[in-house]
């Protein structure tokens, strides 16, 4: 059976008309059906819509939403990829300035363990200290030697090789703030890929949007029930209405059958007085035929009245006892 249409079929006697209560009348059915009604379908059809407009509303919602989360993260993550080339680029130029600075040593014949390059390393170190947030101290013979060296001055290959260093200041920084840059915005993505795992926006939409059309199923079978139902009450209406019409038409021939017997029973009183007046006149036997007939007539109509009476009176009461509701949903 399908969604919104429920049939009920109800069966009752001819209570109206006794005598067309025949075999192949007292038993047809009539049908209706209550889900077939054109209102019933039209507000069972507004509902379903209503409960697909809001559960689609609510996808389309979270939808954008996620999507603005997705734009979100892939803008971030755009910044990463350029903070990364950054540092890499940054990182190449620096390569490219120590080579700078190892040709300036052959050029210059320094070697590694040479004293002219020791002072050039702590003449770095004391330039790396002075960083802003460097943790880099100096020993006490580190600055007694490098008192030294600002007294009798810098050679030119530590100048040359510390003005090389200069340049790498900006990619060095470059390189500082690219690394927060990639620290900050792989937080932030970490941070919302978590949440949504957590929360699983679209699977949370699915299950809601699932429990709107759900709930609107339940308001419609709920519809069609109270529909039904109405229905069913004003059928049952009707049939509690001819039947106290029948009840009524029965009592009428209730009275009737027994003003006829009263009749019968007066009619036989007054055959006996008469046929015992008879009796008391005449002999029978001299009563002449025609007569006698003629009493017997009257008797024998009287019966056959009485008994159609009682048979149509018959009739009646079984087609009322017969009265059934036969009802199915």
């Amino acid at each position: 059976m399908k969604a919104g249409s429920v049939n009920t079929r109800l069966f009752i006697g001819n209570f109206l008309n006794p005598q067309m209560n025949s075999t192949e009348n007292k038993k047809k059915p009539f049908q209706f059906n209550m889900g077939n009604n054109q209102a019933g379908q039209d507000k069972v059809a507004q509902k379903r819509q209503e409960a697909r407009e809001k559960a689609m509303k609510l996808m389309k919602d979270v939808f954008s939403a996620d999507k603005q989360i997705d734009d979100d993260m892939a803008e971030r993550a755009g910044r990463v990829a350029e903070a990364e080339n950054a540092i890499l680029d940054a990182n190449s130029q620096i390569k490219a300035l120590d080579q700078e600075k190892e040709k300036l040593k052959e050029t210059y014949g320094i070697t590694e363990d040479s004293e002219e390059q020791q002072d050039l390393k702590l003449l770095e170190k004391r330039r790396d200290s002075m960083k802003p947030d460097s943790d880099i101290k100096l020993t006490e013979d580190e600055k007694a030697r490098l008192a030294e060296i600002d007294a009798k001055g810098m050679t030119d290959y530590q100048k040359a090789s510390l003005e090389i260093d200069s340049f790498k200041g900006p990619y060095n920084k470059t390189i500082e703030e690219s690394q927060k840059i990639i620290k900050q915005e792989n937080a932030i993505i970490r941070e919302t890929s978590l949440n949504r795992l957590k929360s699983a926006p679209m699977v949370g939409a699915a299950q809601q949007a699932g429990e709107i059309m759900e709930s609107a199923n339940k308001e419609i079978i709920g519809m069609i029930v109270e529909d039904g139902k109405n229905t069913v009450d004003e059928k049952m209406e009707e049939i509690k209405e001819e039947m106290e019409e029948a009840k009524e038409e029965k009592e009428e021939q209730d009275e009737r059958i027994e003003e006829i017997q009263q009749r019968n029973e007066e009619l036989e009183a007054a055959y006996q007085e008469q046929r015992e007046e008879q009796k008391n006149k005449v002999e029978i036997l001299d009563m002449p035929t025609e007569q006698i007939l003629g009493l017997n007539e009257i008797k024998s109509d009287i019966k056959q009245e009485v008994n159609n009476m009682l048979t149509e009176m018959k009739l009646l009461a079984e087609d009322v006892k017969g009265s059934m509701v036969d009802t199915g949903v």
